[in-house]
């Protein structure tokens, strides 16, 4: 990516609001190219959802036009959020609070493992969702409204297309997002139950 950008002198924009949750971290892009990369990350994905706030690391000759962007969408933002997030950050309470979550996350992709292990699947140990490849009796609209249905919300893999590019036979599952492991493995189990069953049984409750 970096050798690319360099040979036709792209600007690279690296959104790293997950990259803190993974134990082993690959080394970012704007390691690799300072002078070219817009770095951003955040603390909503791997502190707490409330704190809405984030942080930009760009080349020396960006910074001035970043910040008015900056000032002007975070106008009104608390400031009381932004001393929270360095305050954890200078007594370690942040990484305290990552390396739990992260615990807990990796619970979490054991137990869908132990669900979903028999279909085909992509993730990582330390994940808040998986990408689910369906078979060809799916779409992945149709599997989304099937666990509608049944009061599941998941996100099928249209909702990540650019342009006029096929959607994927795909849907995105959180597994972040239950309250607790008792309550995720009843939704995985729902859902498990949908795939084995197929289509043409779970038209009806579409």
């Amino acid at each position: 990516i970096v050798s690319i950008a360099e040979k036709h002198d792209l600007l690279l924009v690296e959104d790293d609001v997950y990259g803190n949750l993974p134990e082993s971290q690959p080394t970012p892009l704007a390691a690799l190219a300072p002078d070219r990369t817009i770095y951003l990350s955040s603390a909503s994905k791997c502190l707490a959802p409330g704190l809405r706030a984030g942080w930009i690391l760009a080349p020396d000759r960006l910074l001035a036009r970043l910040a008015n962007y900056v000032f002007a969408a975070s106008v009104t933002q608390s400031g009381l959020t932004f001393e929270i997030v360095a305050r954890w950050v200078e007594s370690g309470v942040a990484e305290r609070l990552v390396k739990d979550l992260r615990s807990e996350m990796v619970s979490r992709q054991r137990l869908t493992a132990e669900i979903l292990g028999e279909f085909d699947y992509a993730t990582h140990e330390s994940a808040f969702h998986i990408w689910l490849n369906l078979s060809d009796r799916w779409r992945g609209g149709v599997f989304a409204e099937a666990a509608a249905a049944r009061k599941i919300r998941i996100m099928p893999g249209s909702s990540f297309v650019v342009g006029d590019d096929a959607a994927p036979r795909a849907v995105r599952i959180s597994i972040s997002r239950p309250p607790d492991r008792t309550s995720l493995s009843r939704y995985l189990h729902v859902l498990r139950d949908i795939l084995l069953a197929g289509p043409t049984a779970n038209r009806t409750m579409v």
